[in-house]
């Protein structure tokens, strides 16, 4: 006889296939307020859940390809940064309803759960908790118990031995592995401010990754604000570098920091969400009067709401101009390309596609990808032949020119270059130049990628003394092979375009 299926037992299925559904169906048991939707909700779930399926719960992904962006089901990593604002229920997200979630589908796996607040540490644990022991949880899965012998504010344990660990990012960590790493604000404001704290953070953050219980599988979900480029979210990108996927979601889009870049799309009149959000709320944020204890500077609130964490006076390139489009009149445009080889293994192939059009300079498209040679050749042979590019020039130094050797075979018109000398001392010299220079805005264009916004931003961020935080300086550099070559060869564009 086969079993009456009822409502109950729908609503459970749908939530074990859906983080988001999951939010919503569960939303009330731990917050009072009535659910209120914003695409940022949904797409935080979405894009969570596709490395827990992949990493933790061995499942296919959830979501139709290009769901919120091209490309969003390829290379989906093992580890993810998101920078958000406050009040965008991040935390609810991660710290209260993901552990719940996971259980339902499989209460065996463990979970830890980090922040840099004692008692926000304690809160998260006892609302997941909250949720497993509501009448509705065990309505919809019965199977998922709290062992009573394993039922502490900040430790518990399932009957199928899955754990929940809630620490904080100065406490220890040691003995406990796990499935899955949530980090939720491992640093604040004020303690970003200070190097001391700020470096024991850190330090936090490399205690908390030897808590993996498979380093090659074990997922680390970090969500904090953009407080520094010495913060933990820049610390992880840099660790992990290749190996994890960067979301930037601002309050507002003013500093054109939105990654990746497609999500602006979703953006209300510039607001991330304009009912959490709005204009209004972020202004009395900005004023401090939502706490007249705590007026928020200028500078405060564009880091933690805005995640614009650098002044143009820390930046070599303190302000790119920005286009929507290429000028529709091509009948005297030229079109170029500049190349910068990897010169070490996890170093990036770096192409700058550029026209040459009506005395102004048009940066348009990029190459920016640390795969291997073979896809990285056809990737470029690609570009250039979609863009008809018809002067290309590319580094000969380490790779290049075996790279030229192959691209020439394949029919395609491009020759060399030597770069010589100091590669930082040659990127600061030509900087100068850039403002002569527009970029069409990345997401505007049918053939933009993440790779062209990724090349865009990190070259927004590249600061004036030193190295980047990731230590990458391969889109500077082609970039600076395009300024030097123009200096050089239309040095009339620099006086007519003062």
């Amino acid at each position: 006889m086969i079993p009456e299926i009822t409502l109950i037992d729908v609503k459970a299925e749908r939530s074990k296939r859906s983080l988001f559904y999951f939010l919503k169906e569960f939303w009330n048991v731990v917050i009072k307020e009535d659910f209120v939707y914003n695409w940022h909700l949904e797409y935080l779930c979405d894009e969570i859940q596709l490395v827990v399926d992949k990493y933790v719960l061995d499942r296919q992904p959830h979501i139709e390809a290009d769901k919120w962006y091209k490309g969003i089901l390829e290379n989906i990593e093992q580890n993810i940064v998101f920078n958000v604002p406050p009040g965008t229920t991040k935390s609810t997200i991660l710290s209260r309803m993901l552990n719940p979630w996971i259980w339902c589908v499989d209460d065996s796996k463990s979970m830890l759960g980090n922040t840099i607040d004692g008692k926000n540490a304690t809160s998260f644990s006892i609302a997941s908790l909250d949720i497993i022991k509501s009448e509705k949880y065990r309505a919809y899965f019965p199977k998922v118990k709290i062992r009573r012998d394993a039922s502490a504010k900040t430790f518990y344990m399932s009957d199928n031995r899955g754990e929940r660990y809630s620490l904080t990012t100065r406490g220890s960590s040691t003995g406990k592995h796990v499935h899955i790493l949530a980090d939720d604000d491992p640093m604040d404001y004020q303690t970003a401010q200070s190097p001391v704290s700020a470096a024991e953070c850190i330090e936090g953050f490399k205690a908390l990754q030897s808590r993996k219980k498979d380093k090659d599988k074990t997922p680390y979900i970090l969500v904090m604000q953009k407080l520094s480029s010495r913060d933990t979210s820049s610390h992880a990108l840099k660790v992990f570098k290749g190996h994890v996927r960067h979301i930037c979601l601002p309050a507002e889009d003013i500093y054109d920091n939105i990654v990746p870049s497609d999500l602006r799309q979703y953006y209300v009149d510039g607001l991330l969400d304009p009912k959490r959000l709005s204009k209004e709320t972020l202004m009395k944020q900005k004023m401090g009067l939502n706490d007249d204890s705590k007026p928020i500077s200028d500078i405060a609130y564009n880091i933690q709401y805005n995640q614009a964490i650098e002044t143009g006076e820390d930046l070599l390139y303190s302000k790119l101009n920005f286009v929507d489009s290429l000028p529709e009149d091509r009948s005297q445009a030229i079109r170029f390309s500049f190349t910068d080889v990897a010169d070490l293994g996890d170093d990036y192939f770096a192409t700058w596609f550029v026209e040459l059009n009506g005395n102004q300079i048009y940066v348009y498209d990029a190459v920016y990808t640390q795969e291997p040679s073979p896809i990285t050749g056809a990737k470029i042979k690609g570009k250039i032949e979609l863009h008809n590019s018809m002067i290309n020039k590319m580094e000969t130094n380490n790779q290049g020119g075996t790279f030229i050797t192959f691209l020439q075979s394949q029919g395609v018109n491009i020759n060399g270059y030597y770069s010589g000398g100091n590669k930082e001392q040659r990127i600061t010299a030509h900087a100068q130049f850039m403002g002569y220079v527009s970029f069409v805005r990345p997401g505007t264009m049918p053939y933009h990628t993440n790779e062209y916004s990724h090349a865009v931003k990190h070259m927004q961020s590249y600061p004036k003394v030193g190295k980047a935080d990731d230590g990458h300086d391969d889109a500077e550099d082609a970039a600076t092979e395009m300024l030097k070559y123009f200096y050089t060869n239309y040095r009339y564009l620099f006086t007519l375009n003062q």
